[in-house]
């Protein structure tokens, strides 16, 4: 069972194949929402001087949109 440089060089490019990608809209939307949601976070901390428990309604945004675009966004960009 021998094998040549060209087969083992056709299963190299085989395994190191690339995804096709996503549509740049689906990108471009789910960008949009967690941006638009981290500055809506940030926001909302800055209403603190009105009541005190603003701040805390406004960290938990920003960390829930920085959760999902640093681990749930490239799990579902990944599929």
């Amino acid at each position: 069972m021998s094998s040549t440089p060209e087969s083992r060089t056709h299963e190299v490019r085989e395994e190191n194949a690339t995804s096709q990608g996503n549509s740049f809209a689906s990108s471009l939307v789910l960008s949009l929402v967690l941006f638009v949601m981290f500055v809506a976070g940030l926001w909302v901390m800055g209403l603190y001087t009105i009541a005190w428990w603003w701040f805390g309604v406004g960290l938990v945004l920003c960390i829930v949109s920085l959760f999902l675009a640093f681990d749930l966004v490239p799990r579902l960009l990944a599929k």
